[in-house]
């Protein structure tokens, strides 16, 4: 339960980064950068959701860990590095320095499937982890959804640009907000509510 209710709270929480990390890095490059790098925008995203995408296989793990099958990472690891690789050749040569971040994240997103069906496959010797595949599908695909979106061709005034910006982050927040139980919404609130430590009740 523990490791199933980390995974839960993992996805929601860094499919919010995600979306944030997408929605955010045109304005914020318009502001900080000259305009020669504001097309980097399209590359923020994607490498952000590659390092999330990485931390959730880790997630997946303790499984393989448990069972004392470590050498099962190296396989998967391996066959998402020559994919990856297979992907860099192809995607650079299309689309440059987007299409690098764009097979960075596809490498690790491959993490996810392999390690998952690894998993199964040994499911009889392996520590099951129960996933709750409603509320993760609805937040990853509003995620894709809302992380393409921000990928459009657009010319925008920076004020419009952190209009757009923000109205994607707020229909992100909105899902994952739906998304959560009672419990867990209070559980937030009251998190979010809590006087510092020391302040007099």
């Amino acid at each position: 339960p523990v490791f199933s209710r980390t995974l839960t709270f993992y996805v929601f929480a860094t499919c919010l980064m995600t979306v944030g990390f997408f929605a955010l890095a045109k304005p914020v490059l318009a502001v900080m950068t000259q305009p020669a790098f504001h097309s980097a925008y399209r590359v923020v995203g994607l490498s952000a959701a590659g390092l999330f995408l990485q931390g959730l296989f880790y997630i997946l793990l303790p499984p393989m860990y448990f069972a004392r099958e470590v050498q099962a990472q190296a396989l998967i690891q391996g066959i998402a590095a020559a994919a990856s690789l297979a992907l860099n050749w192809w995607l650079i040569a299309r689309w440059g320095v987007a299409g690098a971040a764009a097979s960075f994240m596809l490498g690790f997103a491959l993490f996810i499937p392999l390690t998952l069906a690894w998993n199964r496959c040994r499911r009889r010797r392996y520590l099951p982890i129960p996933i709750e595949w409603k509320r993760l599908g609805v937040v990853t695909g509003a995620t894709v959804l809302l992380s393409a979106l921000t990928m459009l061709p657009r010319s925008l005034t920076l004020a419009r640009e952190l209009g757009f910006a923000a109205a994607i982050v707020a229909v992100a927040v909105t899902c994952v907000w739906l998304m959560l139980e009672k419990r867990e919404r209070r559980r937030l609130i009251e998190l979010v509510l809590r006087r510092p430590a020391g302040e007099a009740a």
